[in-house]
């Protein structure tokens, strides 16, 4: 036959399958380890497959004809690498042409003759295979597997390292951005703790007052000048309730704010609206910017979605308003940011950040220190020039 699928519906191997595993970069340290298997088992052509729901994702190649080389794939049920996802464990085919228990496309139309595969892992999940061909027959011994299935080691290790980088790149540019927010969580509730016990004291003054009423309603005493300084204590303290209560509510506006904000660095929903991210951002930093004049939140022309992840996109805006507030603090300026949205192509829109504090220098010193932040995200690109800094977002048409 042609085609076959042994392998079947398979979503518990889902978890893995990251995007930066499954981009098809020209990733060295694969391809040197493909070029080995090959010049180690004699083989004029050596794969890094990965068998997913449709289709085998060529990871990195060795030898390849061109046609199959410039594909990058092939459909799943064509694959010889499906059989060791399947039954976890290595597959060798001597005489492909001869064995109709595999499939006969590739041998028809790029005379795959003999294969050998072994299984390569992720977080112990078989995701395809570290495999070479050939377009003779061949019998594959077992030294060849097992040199073969120590080259797959070093795959594991290189795929670990990929998907590991990414999920640190992740973890720092939200911690990064958290951090901020966090201190204003807790410098603003040191406030409220303190207007609590002020208010516990005043309290005890409006209670001496209504004792001292009490007392004279009851018992008929003489007025005389102890109840009317006591008076005068409970309306200050009543005065200053009101005015701490006023200075509580506005802090928990901005406890509510900044809670909401950090909130929205957990939510993994896949598209988001601009303004949202802007808003987030905004009482995230809001502590550290104040130092340097703060910034408001821009007009938008428009309020698209976009791309990006929640979280990611509000700890990128985050991560930058951060950096360039860094810079404004070791320059002592106090001018603030300017933050505007403009509409870019029909693909995207632009955060434009700058403050007429700083230079070209200072905004290209920024962009480099956020541009491995950026790395993992493909929906979202970081550029500088003299007139500032700018984040391109793609967005949901």
């Amino acid at each position: 036959m042609e085609r076959i699928d042994i392998l079947g519906y398979r979503p518990d191997r889902h978890k893995v399958f990251t995007k930066e595993l499954l981009s098809q970069t020209d990733d060295k340290v694969l391809h040197n380890i493909v070029k080995k298997a090959a010049e180690e088992l004699s083989s004029p052509m050596a794969m890094i497959n990965i068998v997913l729901d449709h289709i085998q994702l060529f990871k990195s190649s060795f030898g390849l004809p061109a046609t199959l080389e410039a594909a990058g794939g092939t459909h799943r049920d064509v694959s010889f690498c499906q059989y060791v996802v399947k039954n976890d464990q290595y597959f060798k085919v001597s005489d492909a042409k001869h064995n109709k228990e595999v499939p006969q496309q590739l041998v028809s139309e790029y005379g795959i003759s003999s294969y050998l595969g072994v299984p390569i892992y992720i977080d112990e999940v078989v995701i395809g295979s570290l495999c070479v061909l050939d377009t003779k027959s061949r019998e594959f011994t077992k030294n060849d597997i097992k040199v073969l299935e120590k080259l797959a080691k070093l795959v594991n290790r290189r795929l670990k390292s990929i998907t590991e980088k990414r999920n640190q790149n992740r973890l720092e540019i939200t911690e990064s951005a958290l951090l901020p927010g966090i201190r204003e969580l807790i410098e603003t509730l040191k406030p409220i703790q303190d207007s609590i016990y002020k208010g516990y004291a005043n309290a005890s003054a409006v209670s001496s007052y209504m004792n001292c009423s009490k007392y004279l309603l009851f018992n008929n005493h003489l007025f005389d000048e102890t109840p009317r300084l006591n008076f005068e204590a409970a309306q200050e303290a009543n005065s200053q309730n009101i005015d701490m209560l006023a200075n509580i509510e506005m802090a928990l506006a901005d406890v509510t704010d900044c809670v909401n904000a950090l909130k929205n660095l957990t939510l993994n929903t896949a598209y988001s609206h601009l303004s949202e991210i802007i808003i987030s951002a905004q009482d995230l930093s809001r502590n550290s910017t104040k130092a340097v004049g703060g910034f408001g939140i821009p007009d938008f022309p428009s309020d698209p979605l976009i791309y990006t992840k929640n979280n990611i996109a509000v700890a990128i805006v985050t991560n930058c308003i951060l950096a360039i507030t860094n810079e404004l603090i070791n320059r002592n300026a106090k001018d603030g940011i300017l933050i505007q949205i403009v509409e870019g192509d029909s693909n995207n829109m632009l955060i434009q950040m700058s403050s007429q504090n700083l230079d070209a220098v200072a905004y290209q010193k920024i962009h480099d220190s956020l541009t491995i932040l950026l790395n993992s995200e493909p929906h979202v690109s970081l550029t500088a020039d003299e007139k500032g800094i700018c984040l391109s977002f793609n967005i949901v048409v």
